[in-house]
């Protein structure tokens, strides 16, 4: 099995049934699919860490908001009826 085969398998299973003058054996491969492989892929080079990094927190981004909008002021505006 060549390199670039074994780097796509992530299991093989084999179980072997029978006796020892007729022995049977099923073995079960299990192949990488294309999103295991990106994903695998993207955790190693550490991409995801950057997106993370880039995520900010809802609330505080809200509160952000609110303090550039009044002025810096903790009152919220409310409108006259």
């Amino acid at each position: 099995m060549d390199a670039d085969t074994r780097m796509a398998l992530v299991g093989i299973e084999t179980l072997q049934l029978g006796d020892a003058d007729s022995p049977a054996i099923i073995r079960k491969i299990k192949w990488a699919t294309k999103h295991q492989a990106r994903e695998q892929a993207m955790r190693h080079l550490g991409m995801f860490e950057q997106d993370n990094k880039q995520k900010s927190d809802p609330i505080t981004a809200l509160t952000e908001f609110l303090m550039e909008r009044t002025g810096g002021t903790s009152r919220l505006p409310i409108a006259d009826d």
